[in-house]
């Protein structure tokens, strides 16, 4: 026992001594990987050969960045590196950095000039927003991203070239750059973000209807019309280009049109239709959400994804149909449509994504075909009316992919499903049954679940029930089972308390008054003597 003690202690002290010395050892190569260097600290990459700048603590008024320390090259400037930095007026990037990130120079109030060559790839969010005091900016060619928030709030900056190898300008990248009237924009982009330019003096003196940039890029529309027809010169309608216009109701898509890009139509609280062209590949995401009144709109046969809320909270859309071409369904796709009756699914969807189909409570049917391989958790949570949903691929039902479906009694299963998880039809119909093609091999599904299992061929034809409500099937099944013995148990309870009632009627009425009484008060010689209400003084 007393070994045994010895021993423990011991094994407890190496344990001891080893966390020590894996601490020291981190510590080394902490110490390792960060450089303090004059004004600057720097940290070593990954690759073992370059350095990034994590932070500035010099004062100077011009200061050009080192391409250079010891053997190693400087080729990246980290987030908030130069963050509120006070004394910087003139700065030049050196020609070995890739990478400017988010923040690195935001709210640096005394820079008015920058240089950026022509290696840096990449300037992140928000990156110099704040920097009230800038006024001139030289990009060089290779720049090809300029981040969110990019510049914002540069309130000085008044002339600005874009590099032509600029194909991608984040939302709201120069967003309340108040007296930035002149600026050359690249001819071509893969993404020129939403309110990039709003607030400027640039985008206040465009009046034309449609503000067309580059080839072919929809801007904004500045217009007021009800009814609208997309030029043919439009090749992309750009991020929140009709963005919480309150005057568009219907909208036709040219033949040209080939992508609807991230909020495009968000908020158009008065759009009812829009005909969209059968060369749209790609619609963006939020790109019709919260348009109310929409219920009329035809999916291009080259679409290859429905994107992440896409039609969100579209409230009147009742039949949506997902062309073949379509492989995935992303999160919130059709989330809050609550009229939407009929979902037909395209042949060719992969994945369904998390709340594609939340919150649509008239959806009455879904049938995924053959090339269904994924579909996600809560996908369709709390969908009332969906009474039936039928599987033709060998899927795994996740947990809560068709939770709190108040009316869900069919789950049809033409190949037997590689897993249904726990909970995965949680507070659906209490008369729940599974169907498949082979029940023996799904036996132990149904066993694990609950359910009661039955054969494809006893399924019987699907019969459109109506909208429903939560409460609808309480309604039916009111005098049934459970139900019957809870009402005679109420019943039961309402007679007892008649009767307690009557009982205590009969046993507690007053005795009576007057001669009666006070002849028995006389004959009682050891009754107490009644006093008066009136107090005596």
């Amino acid at each position: 026992m007393k070994y045994a003690s010895v021993r423990l202690k011991a094994t407890g002290i190496m344990a001891v001594v080893l966390v020590i010395l894996s601490a020291v050892v981190c510590l080394n190569v902490r110490a390792a990987e960060i450089i303090n260097n004059g004004d600057y600290i720097y940290r070593l990459n990954e690759d073992g050969k370059t350095l990034s700048i994590v932070n500035y603590r010099g004062n100077s008024l011009y200061l050009k960045l080192p391409s250079k320390v010891d053997k190693y090259d400087v080729t990246v400037i980290e987030s908030a590196a130069f963050m509120y930095n006070e004394t910087i007026k003139d700065l030049e990037v050196s020609n070995t950095i890739k990478e400017i990130k988010s923040n690195a120079f935001s709210e640096c109030k005394s820079l008015k000039k920058l240089t950026v060559p022509e290696n840096v790839k990449e300037i992140g969010d928000s990156a110099f927003s704040g920097c009230k005091e800038l006024k001139i900016v030289k990009i060089s060619d290779g720049t090809q991203r300029i981040g969110n928030y990019c510049f914002a709030g540069c309130e000085n900056l008044s002339e600005l070239t874009l590099p032509s190898k600029t194909d991608e300008i984040g939302e709201y990248a120069f967003f309340g750059c108040s007296e930035l009237e002149k600026i050359q924009l690249p001819k071509s982009f893969k993404r020129f973000g939403g309110y990039a330019l709003e607030g400027t003096k640039w985008m206040a003196n465009q009046k034309a209807e449609f503000l067309i940039v580059g080839d072919g890029l929809l801007l904004k529309y500045n217009g007021s019309n009800s009814k609208i027809d997309i030029p043919d010169n439009v090749k992309i309608i750009g991020e929140c280009a009709f963005a919480k216009n309150a005057d568009i109701k219907e909208v036709n898509v040219s033949k040209n049109v080939s992508r609807i890009e991230k909020s495009a139509f968000s908020e158009c609280v008065n759009l009812e239709t829009v005909k969209l062209s059968e060369n749209t590949v790609s619609i963006g995401q939020s790109a019709f959400k919260d348009c109310f009144l929409l219920d009329g709109i035809t999916l291009s046969g080259k679409l290859e994804k429905i994107s992440a809320g896409c039609f969100e909270n579209c409230r009147s859309i009742q039949s949506v149909k997902i062309p073949d071409s379509v492989k995935v369904i992303e999160k919130n796709a059709f989330s809050g449509c609550n009229m939407l009756q009929e979902a037909e699914m395209g042949k060719g969807v992969e994945t369904v994504e998390g709340k594609a189909f939340q919150d649509c409570t008239s959806l009455k049917r879904l049938e995924f075909f053959e090339k269904l391989k994924k579909i996600a958790s809560l996908t369709c949570v709390n969908c009332h009316s969906l009474t039936r949903i039928e599987f033709k691929s060998a899927v795994t039902v996740p947990s809560l992919a068709f939770s709190d479906c108040a009316h869900l009694s069919e789950a049809v299963f033409y190949q037997t499903p590689a897993d249904i998880e726990i909970n995965a039809f949680n507070h659906c119909s209490e008369k729940f049954s599974l169907y498949g093609s082979d029940t023996k091999s799904m036996e132990k599904y149904a066993q694990k679940n609950k359910y009661e299992l039955k054969g494809v061929n006893q399924l019987s034809l699907y019969t459109d029930k109506g909208i429903l409500t939560p409460n609808d099937e309480t309604e039916q099944n009111m005098f049934s089972g459970g139900h019957t013995a809870i009402i005679i148990i109420i019943l039961m309870a309402d007679c007892g308390v008649v009767a307690f009632f009557a009982l205590y009627v009969l046993f507690s009425r007053p005795s009576r008054r007057g001669k009666k009484s006070d002849k028995n008060r006389k004959t009682d010689k050891n009754a107490p003597p009644r006093h008066s209400k009136r107090t005596q003084l």
